[in-house]
């Protein structure tokens, strides 16, 4: 995937040296690296990991920032390479995280990558994410022409446990199944859009939806 003018942008930001006395101070990299992994945090994850050519000493800063920010481009619906090259850079995003809890987590893409895959993505952040606060989920089928519920995205159980998390956002082709009880005591804003409800489940969104904690709550 190439890399966009945003990418390009961004990386100039920690390039950005500093003359003292005649010498190049590169400021940025001698910031600790608890404030590299907060400010890095906020960067999508295929702007971190491109952090790790700019020195040595930013080889391995990205891979302990807790947050991950994954998103596909329009040509991965039509390009079977783009589509791998996407696969692969998340699964070795995913082994090569260090970091001791997830806090943030974006996924927005296709479903061309099939459900379980795409759901072994989600599963993976919800067992690291002991801390997770932000979750923001945006899933699309891979052809406007699929109709069947049969290829809907099902969250897994252990998502709607997450007792620390307090921004929930879900959007696209998902299915609200629940089988299992609902445990979300720090949910605070909530924004569903365009998904898809089981029958059974009704209840326990309006419950959800309705909880005294809920700041912000939108269908």
């Amino acid at each position: 995937m190439a890399d966009s003018p945003g990418d390009s942008t961004r990386l100039k930001l920690f390039k950005s040296y500093q003359e003292e006395d005649g010498i190049s101070v590169d400021r940025i990299s001698n910031l600790p690296d608890a404030l590299l992994h907060q400010i890095l945090s906020f960067l999508p994850t295929k702007t971190v990991v491109a952090t790790s050519v700019l020195s040595k000493r930013w080889v391995s800063v990205w891979t302990s920032v807790p947050a991950l920010d994954f998103q596909d481009s329009d040509i991965c619906r039509s390009c079977p390479e783009a589509m791998m090259n996407f696969m692969e850079f998340v699964y070795n995003t995913f082994l090569l995280n260090k970091s001791g809890s997830i806090e943030r987590f974006r996924l927005h893409c296709n479903l061309s990558y099939g459900l379980s895959c795409v759901n072994k993505w989600i599963c993976f952040t919800v067992n690291r994410g002991m801390q997770l606060q932000e979750v923001d989920i945006a899933v699309s089928k891979a052809r406007e022409d699929e109709d069947e519920d049969s290829l809907l995205l099902k969250l897994p159980s252990g998502f709607f446990l997450m007792k620390t998390l307090k921004i929930l956002k879900l959007e696209g082709d998902i299915m609200f199944d629940f089988r299992g009880p609902i445990s979300l005591p720090s949910l605070k804003i909530l924004h569903l859009r365009c998904v898809n409800y089981a029958t059974n489940t009704i209840d326990s969104l309006v419950w959800v939806c309705g909880s005294p904690g809920i700041g912000n709550s939108r269908t």
